[in-house]
């Protein structure tokens, strides 16, 4: 039997699900808000997703690389976090190099997406 194929929502959160397994919606949708508004902070973030200023800083950390001072476990590395040069106890967040190659898988799924026809 052939596979079905995915469409092309599916296909993306599988691409992210092989970052890392246990990748939740809220890093899913941080992460895209970021690659859409780069240089965004903390605040802004939290705004834009409808999360508390904790659980955007939370998944803000998820997403930075290991190593980096604040950041969190599963260390994902797609974005960069740095000190807001207009406030120093803020940060703002940016796509990683690894980022940007995951937004370009992402927007070559999408380019090829073609509708599924159901099975009636």
């Amino acid at each position: 039997m052939a596979a079905r194929r995915r469409n092309s929502f599916l296909e993306s959160i599988l691409l992210l699900r092989k970052l890392h397994p246990e990748i939740t919606i809220n890093v899913i949708i941080a992460f895209l808000y970021i690659a859409e508004n780069p240089g965004i902070n903390i605040v802004e973030l939290s705004q834009i997703c409808g999360f508390n200023m904790p659980t955007a800083s939370r998944v803000a950390r998820a997403l930075g690389p290991e190593g980096v001072e604040g950041s969190l476990p599963p260390y994902l590395g797609l974005v960069d976090i740095f000190l807001n040069p207009n406030d120093p106890r803020g940060r703002m967040l940016s796509i990683s190099d690894q980022g940007r190659d995951v937004c370009a898988r992402l927007d070559a799924i999408i380019a090829e997406s073609q509708p599924i026809k159901s099975r009636q």
